[in-house]
């Protein structure tokens, strides 16, 4: 076997452990084409319209951005808002309701997002189906697209923050804490950096959810060091930099050294960050995690002394 191959064949392998999960996801047979996952059960007349629809509003598209030459303005926004709407409208023309929810469970934006993820988690068929239309109403109405510019409305990304929070608790309703957890994780960046080390490593399928559930357990507890008034900055940075000992242990437990060189600086950040008595937190909500940092406040300077009769 040539030097090269066992990357690739790993590679291959998680490609289509993924696709086998996408298929098991939206009740397609094993070994269906890209075709039939897009176009599901579709008669071939439908869904050659649905070809030509999906081309000749791509092409209009292109024309827009090329028009664009790299600097959207308003204008082009709204051009691409109401070409969207128009593809809408030429959809629901060709598709019966039902249909356009089967197009919608394959080919919408929503969908593109959420495969993968849900792939991951191995998530069932009706899981899939229940979470579908509570993201998509999130994603029409939050998601930022190349067509919206939200940047001059001040309450626009604290509306989104908070319809995100009730979303994700919506989703933990349905599928419980645990499994709502795990749907929140998986789309995030570093859960899919995880899940393809894991795989290819071998290591067991639970390790991402695992080192996930450490790095925000860990992080809660440096906030309470931060938040507790009792201590002193330098109790504080003891402490924190005592945890950061705690978790790279427990870390080394469930990722080898080979692991960790594969996930990099940045996705293991929450660890790293406390040897400098800074805590790292994730607020993962669907579309719009966000990261932030708090440290110990460091000592200010004693002020040289003053001279006699200053």
């Amino acid at each position: 076997m040539a030097a090269g191959s066992r990357p690739i064949f790993a590679g291959r392998r998680l490609y289509e452990q993924i696709q086998k999960e996408i298929r098991e996801l939206l009740g397609e047979p094993p070994g269906s084409f890209s075709v039939s996952l897009r176009y599901g059960a579709l008669p071939p007349d439908k869904r050659e319209l649905l070809q030509q629809i999906e081309r000749d509003y791509s092409e209009m598209q292109e024309d827009i951005n090329r028009e664009s030459m790299g600097l959207t303005l308003a204008s082009d926004r709204e051009k691409l808002r109401l070409l969207e709407a128009e593809k809408r409208k030429d959809l629901a023309g060709v598709l019966s309701p039902a249909e356009l929810l089967e197009y919608d469970l394959r080919a919408s934006p929503t969908a593109g997002q959420l495969r993968t993820p849900m792939a991951m988690m191995e998530a069932t068929k009706e899981e899939y189906r229940a979470i579908f239309p509570l993201q998509q109403a999130y994603d029409q109405q939050w998601r930022p697209s190349y067509w919206t510019d939200s940047s001059d409305d001040p309450g626009f990304y604290r509306n989104r923050q908070e319809a995100g929070r009730q979303l994700a608790q919506r989703i933990k309703e349905f599928l419980g804490p645990e499994r709502g957890q795990l749907y929140l994780w998986a789309q995030e960046p570093e859960f899919g950096s995880m899940y393809t080390v894991a795989n290819r490593l071998g290591l067991p399928a639970e390790t991402p959810a695992r080192v996930m559930q450490l790095r925000d357990s860990t992080s809660s507890r440096g906030v309470a060091i931060l938040d507790d008034k009792t201590l002193t900055n330098d109790q504080r940075r003891a402490m924190i930099q005592g945890l950061a000992q705690e978790a790279r242990s427990q870390l080394n437990a469930l990722l080898p050294a080979e692991a960790q060189q594969q996930l990099g600086a940045r996705s293991l950040r929450w660890v790293s960050s406390l040897d400098r008595g800074s805590v790292t937190t994730y607020n993962s909500l669907p579309g719009s995690s966000s990261i932030s940092v708090r440290s110990v406040p460091r000592a200010a300077p004693t002020p040289p002394p003053r001279p006699p009769g200053g």
